[in-house]
């Protein structure tokens, strides 16, 4: 969580990260610093999606969305139902989502994705 901590865009939000279920990649050259994650809130959300910018466009983010889904429907059951809010203006996250299968449904100031399968 310490690596994730650091490289984090976006502040204030973090207090907590050391209590959140977080999933990672690595490289083989540095298995202790991750170069994309994806954590989870409290309540089925997913969020703090991140990439590193020198790894994207590899579909890790994709890997990390459809690994974590997996991971949560296999403690939770198949029909939970899993959200996501992405930051209007965010084209890659929301077209990543899109092409999942996950359904927009606008939220405030955020685009908020629902998944139920």
């Amino acid at each position: 969580s310490s690596g994730i901590n650091a490289e984090w865009p976006l502040r204030p939000g973090l207090e907590n990260i050391t209590e959140r279920p977080c999933f990672g990649i690595f490289t083989e050259s540095d298995p202790t610093t991750p170069i994309g994650w994806l954590c989870l809130y409290s309540g089925g959300s997913i969020g703090m999606l991140h990439v590193k910018e020198a790894h994207r466009g590899r579909g890790l983010a994709r890997i990390l969305v459809r690994n974590t889904l997996k991971r949560v429907q296999e403690t939770h059951g198949m029909e939970c139902r899993v959200h996501a809010c992405v930051k209007k203006g965010n084209a890659a996250s929301m077209g990543l989502l899109s092409s999942e299968g996950w359904q927009l449904q606008p939220f405030n100031y955020k685009k908020m994705f629902f998944r139920n399968s």
